[in-house]
């Protein structure tokens, strides 16, 4: 059930209400579109509950998890397709398109340049999709937007970031640290470490930080009533995760 209430947004952003299949081809990547005000959701798998409880107020996601291959991208929207929703248009991106101005990585302390060292065996080979979905004319706008975007990237979560928004001087509007893994999970960092490379990168946006975080999973309320980063102190609703999981959406309470 989800429990979060916050003003609808009154409509799709004209840059995406305009895509159809051949813009999305010839044209260039609207980078800054993509990104500015967006959900990045590092670790993502293919968990389409942020799009699901959170799409009504923001249309573009930024989905990371380097576990996964492009054609285990496919299969799975083949699969297990966004509900109510069909594909309009799709493209590969490259590096280029998404660090016009140059990249960097975010600085490792001497152990996390260790781990990353063992982590980098386990990674799938990177690549970068981009996907628009339209709601089907059968579903009511209460189903969720008309339209929202995804980018989807096989890359490090933390290394992503930097190079997409700090690299681009651009912050997204929400963060999701939903059942990342960490250790045997997979990932090779704790993202709820607020000492972790992903919170001090995030922090470190000089082009300013998520207005929310997004934090949950598996298990009950009673076991994220902590927000894992102390700057999102409010706690705004929850929506459900999965089959027993929750997700508490957290905002700066000043």
């Amino acid at each position: 059930m989800r429990i979060i209430k916050r003003p609808v947004s009154l409509g799709v952003p004209d840059w995406l209400a305009d895509l159809d299949q051949a813009s999305i081809v010839s044209k260039p990547l609207p980078l800054e579109k993509l990104l500015g005000g967006s959900v990045f959701y590092p670790s993502s798998g293919f968990d389409g509950s942020p799009v699901a409880n959170m799409g009504h107020w923001f249309q573009s996601f930024v989905y990371v998890d380097y576990g996964y291959s492009r054609s285990e991208l496919h299969k799975e929207l083949v699969e297990h397709p966004f509900s109510g929703y069909r594909l309009i248009g799709t493209r590969e991106v490259g590096v280029g398109e998404l660090t016009p101005r140059g990249s960097s990585r975010p600085n490792l302390t001497k152990e996390e340049i260790e781990r990353v060292r063992d982590a980098d065996r386990q990674r799938k080979m990177p690549f970068c999709d981009w996907l628009v979905f339209e709601r089907e004319p059968s579903k009511s706008v209460k189903h969720g937007p008309d339209r929202f975007s995804l980018l989807y990237l096989c890359a490090d979560g933390a290394a992503a970031y930097h190079a997409l928004y700090i690299n681009n001087n651009v912050s997204p509007s929400v963060i999701a640290l939903i059942q990342p893994g960490y250790g045997f999970g997979g990932n090779w960092t704790d993202f709820h470490d607020p000492k972790g490379v992903l919170a001090r990168t995030v922090m470190a946006n000089s082009a300013g930080r998520p207005e929310f975080l997004l934090y949950g999973g598996w298990s009950a309320r009673k076991n994220f009533q902590i927000s894992p980063w102390p700057y999102y102190d409010h706690l705004e609703g929850w929506y459900s995760y999965a089959d027993s999981g929750n997700v508490g959406l957290w905002a700066h309470s000043s």
